[in-house]
């Protein structure tokens, strides 16, 4: 392959990253913030449901984390099992009985 050749595979291979990045983010549309206001979950207990698995919110370049329509419903679900006393592992069991992944 010649110098050419490389640079056209190159930019081919970087507009492919590019469409999967936005076709990615166009789910994930509410900021941190946002997703404060939605839910009336404070930030940390956000973070906590991420770092516990029962979310995964995407990244902009800038590292500001995405939401997207069904993490704010998580969020809400997982809010209020907590508030019950429930715990992270206890949530993610029951979150996946609703979703009929588990008997």
């Amino acid at each position: 392959m010649n110098v050419r050749s490389e640079h056209k595979v190159r930019l081919a291979t970087q507009k492919q990253d590019n469409v999967h990045n936005k076709r990615s983010y166009r789910d994930k549309n509410y900021t941190m913030a946002i997703t404060m206001k939605l839910t009336g979950v404070e930030p940390h207990r956000i973070r906590r449901y991420e770092r516990g698995g029962l979310l995964m919110a995407e990244r902009t370049r800038g590292n500001q984390r995405l939401f997207s329509e069904d993490d704010i419903e998580i969020i809400k679900q997982a809010s209020t099992l907590e508030e019950e006393g429930i715990n992270i592992e206890g949530i993610k069991a029951i979150l996946a009985i609703r979703r009929g992944e588990r008997r």
